[in-house]
C-alpha cells in the first residue's frame, strides 16, 4: 500500500489515526479473501466489532511511502486475536504491491520449512485468491512501522456470540 498526501498531518507524517485505518483494511482484505467479506458477514446477522486494540508507533510513515500490512490470528473463546504490523518497504524490496503476510497455523514452529522460517500466506490485494509460499519476504522489509493487537468478538443478532460462524471461515489460519 502506499500512503497518501491527505493521510499527513501537519508535521508531514502519517496522522496516527490513519494507521487504524490501515490495520481494518487489512483485516476486511483477509475477511474478503477467506471467502466473509464483513458485507456478507452483517448480511447474515454477523457483526465482527473491535473490543479491544493496543498499538506501538515505531517510525512513522511519510508522503511517497509504501507499506506493507501483516497480520496473524488466534481465537481464544469468543474472541479473535489479530497481531498486526506494519512496515515500511524498504528500497530493495522485491515482492508484490498491497500484499499481506500471514503467518500460517504453526507461526513460530521451526518444522514449518526447511529453512526454519515460518510458512506465509501471501494475499495480494488485487488478486482473487490467497496463495501458499515458502519465499521470505521479510527479509526484504524496511523498518517497523507499527505493531498491534486487536480484539474482535462477533456479535449475532446484536449479541455475542461465541464466534463459531467467523472461526469455520478463518479455520486454516487460526493458530
Amino acid at each position: 500500500m502506499d500512503v497518501r498526501d491527505y493521510e499527513l498531518d501537519c508535521e508531514q507524517i502519517v496522522n496516527n489515526a490513519n494507521y487504524l485505518h490501515y490495520l481494518e483494511h487489512t483485516r476486511h482484505i483477509f475477511c474478503r479473501k477467506v471467502g466473509f467479506p464483513f458485507i456478507e458477514m452483517h448480511k447474515s446477522g454477523i457483526d465482527a466489532v473491535v473490543r479491544k486494540l493496543e498499538m506501538e508507533y515505531f517510525t512513522p510513515l511519510t508522503s511517497g511511502d509504501s507499506f506493507i500490512s501483516c497480520l496473524n490470528l488466534e481465537r481464544k473463546g469468543p474472541r479473535f486475536i489479530f497481531f498486526q504490523e506494519i512496515y515500511k518497504c524498504s528500497p530493495n524490496f522485491t515482492g508484490p504491491d498491497s500484499l499481506l503476510l500471514i503467518p500460517q497455523k504453526g507461526y513460530g514452529d521451526k518444522d514449518n520449512s526447511d529453512k526454519g522460517e515460518p510458512a506465509k500466506t501471501v494475499v495480494n490485494e488485487v488478486g482473487s485468491d490467497i496463495e501458499e509460499t515458502k519465499s521470505d519476504f521479510s527479509s526484504n522489509l524496511g523498518e517497523p512501522v507499527v505493531k498491534a493487537v486487536v480484539t474482535i468478538v462477533a456479535l449475532k443478532d446484536g449479541k455475542l456470540s461465541k464466534g463459531d460462524e467467523i472461526a469455520e471461515a478463518f479455520e486454516k489460519f487460526l493458530s
